[in-house]
């Protein structure tokens, strides 16, 4: 899908979003490192939201971004919205 984005959407799409659920649900630290480090370079002009239910691989993502002066935010929709 990364790769069909980059192909016919661009550079010039007008939203600027990316959205992807679970990326890196069952990956190791290796291939999720390849991956933070494709949508960091590859993507990044555009705005990514990621969704994962683990919250080590969510602050790995936002260290990874962070180090590279991306900027990153958490956003925990089941304390925020449903105040659990």
């Amino acid at each position: 899908m990364l790769a069909m984005n980059k192909l016919y959407v661009g550079e010039d799409d007008q939203l600027g979003a990316l959205l992807i659920y679970a990326p890196v649900q069952t990956m190791d630290y290796i291939n999720m490192e390849s991956l933070v480090g494709l949508l960091r370079n590859e993507f990044g002009n555009k705005q990514i939201i990621l969704s994962t239910h683990e919250i080590e691989k969510e602050n790995y993502i936002l260290y990874k971004f962070l180090k590279y002066g991306k900027i990153g935010q958490s956003f925990n929709v089941k304390d925020e919205i449903y105040g659990y």
